[in-house]
């Protein structure tokens, strides 16, 4: 609406909810991992930081969901870690490198020529 001066009287307010977190949002937002290289011809390396001990489990699955290769890692140490993957006899195209630990399930691409 404007006055007389013709000056606007609204003003225009963006608010954006703050969205709750809690010890798991954090730590599972801090996880990462890398996968080098990629692409690949069916090797790479998985490099990642735990912040505790926990069990990871690692698949590796086409994109129609078949799981290729399945890696469990029991009590994995706190750390920094790298696990070796090999694939090499697998179709070229592109994968999807799943892991899971005792806060979420991470998803990355990798695309093997």
């Amino acid at each position: 609406m404007e006055n007389a001066d013709n000056v606007s009287d609204e003003i225009e307010v963006n608010h954006t909810p703050e969205t709750p977190t809690s010890a798991t949002n954090i730590q599972r937002d801090q996880f990462q991992f890398k996968i080098t290289p990629n692409p690949n011809e069916g090797l790479f390396d998985i490099q990642y930081n735990l912040e505790k001990q926990t069990n990871i489990n690692i698949k590796l699955m086409s994109l129609d969901g078949q799981i290729v290769l399945e890696k469990s890692i029991l009590n994995q140490s706190k750390g920094n870690h790298v696990e070796k993957i090999n694939f090499g006899d697998f179709s070229a195209g592109v994968y999807i490198c799943q892991i899971s630990n005792q806060h979420g399930v991470y998803s990355q691409k990798i695309i093997k020529f």
